[in-house]
């Protein structure tokens, strides 16, 4: 008979169309995953940058300072450098201080390297 689909085609036209929706959601949440590793990998590379950066702080005679430009809040505490989701070790003297994101300043004086909000 013409015009008729059989209930075949309309099972293999819905499996077909269920298999698109799962790789969809699939290839979906790998871009997320891809994502949020991107993140944290940004964020571990600002942490080491601004323990770099203290180091070097430390390292000079004198009273020092360097303005620079941070995506995460930051904070010293005893040889840690903090920020929201990780944190890394300085070789710097650091005074337990804090930052939000955005421009920070880092500044040597007798006592250690502090980070403020400029």
């Amino acid at each position: 008979m013409k015009g008729q689909i059989s209930v075949e085609t309309f099972l293999a036209v819905g499996a077909l169309l269920l298999f698109f929706v799962i790789v969809s959601l699939a290839a979906n949440n790998q871009n997320v995953q891809s994502t949020v590793i991107d993140d944290r990998l940004q964020e571990e590379n600002s942490c080491q940058r601004i323990a770099k950066i203290a180091a070097a702080l430390f390292s000079t005679d004198g009273d020092a300072r360097i303005t620079t430009h941070s995506n995460h809040d930051v904070q010293f505490l005893d040889n840690l450098v903090l920020t929201s989701n990780t944190f890394c070790n300085s070789t710097a003297k650091l005074i337990d201080s804090n930052a939000s994101k955005g421009t920070i300043e880092l500044f040597k004086d007798d006592s250690g390297v502090v980070v403020r909000n400029a």
